[in-house]
């Protein structure tokens, strides 16, 4: 199963926000920072705290700190943190996602 691009990057930016948006009363923060991991059996991406332990068909693809997605702005919206994800300035961190899932299905399947 491909991975999907658009879902990914609706998670983290979700996961982002939640953690790190500029108005604290509109923070979910998790413990420890957020990370988004990949599921093989349902395909799907999801995000929790870096200290949840994560059952075997899930792997860790990317530890969200802050301004890891944002840089020096102060003032971002989820459709921004989306359409960053989309860019083709950020092919690199989605081929290393892919490249992760793909190592990792190794794993899974054994």
């Amino acid at each position: 199963m491909k991975p999907n691009r658009r879902q990914f990057a609706q998670v983290t930016a979700q996961a982002y926000m939640n953690q790190y948006h500029p108005q604290v009363w509109r923070q979910r923060v998790v413990m420890n920072d957020p990370i988004v991991y990949y599921n093989h059996e349902t395909g799907l991406f999801g995000s929790c705290s870096s200290l949840t332990p994560l059952s075997t068909p899930e792997v860790s693809v990317l530890e969200l700190t802050d301004g890891c997605l944002t840089g020096n702005a102060t003032h971002f919206t989820k459709a921004e943190i989306v359409a960053y994800l989309m860019d083709n300035d950020s092919d690199d961190l989605w081929s290393d996602v892919c490249q992760i899932i793909e190592d990792d299905a190794v794993n899974v399947e054994a």
